[in-house]
């Protein structure tokens, strides 16, 4: 991270607030849904018209990877009954929440919060597959979390929860995402190797 106490706040705040603008633009000219999505779609659609998570209304088989993108999805729609422009976007809201999360957590200078919005606004998959009707953007949105935790601040107990929180969230929301976590995590559990770190691993997970 870089501090930098001599920059203008308000400068940073009209950078921070252009830079949005230009990633949101950027992600509604360029917003799809990939037919892959459908597969969570059907299901989300049985779940809310109360027949459960399930592909075809009389099997009791889930046809899904990411159960926590599917239950999000069904939390707005069940309001809105409408699930292309719900997908896209619900999916442009968690990008730019991820987008803030890393410039308020990891930047303090307008050199990082350039970095940061052009990295990612003219990264063709990331901007591809945050609107594609996928996880990836809640993928995204978590990892984020996890990132800014880890690096901002010493480790600790409470700190370690909510790394545990997170990449729990992580793997419910698509399972082999826990591969990416797990040395991160090894190493806040060795900060404060404990046997309590390890019950605070487990009540993170739970």
């Amino acid at each position: 991270m870089v501090d930098d106490h001599r920059e203008n706040p308000i400068t940073r705040r009209i950078a921070v607030a252009v830079g949005l603008l230009v990633f949101t633009v950027v992600l509604l000219r360029t917003a799809w849904v990939c037919d892959d999505a459908y597969i969570s779609f059907r299901t989300i659609d049985n779940f809310v018209l109360g027949y459960g998570l399930r592909w075809n209304v009389d099997e009791r088989v889930w046809s899904f990877t990411n159960p926590l993108w599917v239950l999000v999805v069904s939390a707005v729609y069940v309001f809105t009954h409408e699930m292309y422009f719900t997908s896209i976007f619900l999916s442009i809201g968690l990008a730019i929440a991820t987008l803030a999360i890393l410039d308020k957590g990891l930047s303090r200078s307008l050199a990082v919060t350039a970095l940061i919005f052009g990295v990612f606004t003219f990264s063709k998959a990331f901007i591809d597959y945050s609107t594609s009707g996928l996880e990836n953007v809640m993928t995204h949105l978590l990892l984020a979390m996890f990132l800014v935790i880890w690096l901002t601040g010493q480790m600790s107990h409470r700190r370690l929860f909510w790394l545990s929180l997170v990449a729990s969230l992580a793997t419910l929301n698509r399972m082999d995402t826990i591969l990416l976590l797990l040395p991160a995590l090894a190493v806040a559990w060795w900060q404060v190797r404990s046997w309590s770190a390890v019950r605070t691993v487990l009540r993170g997970f739970l």
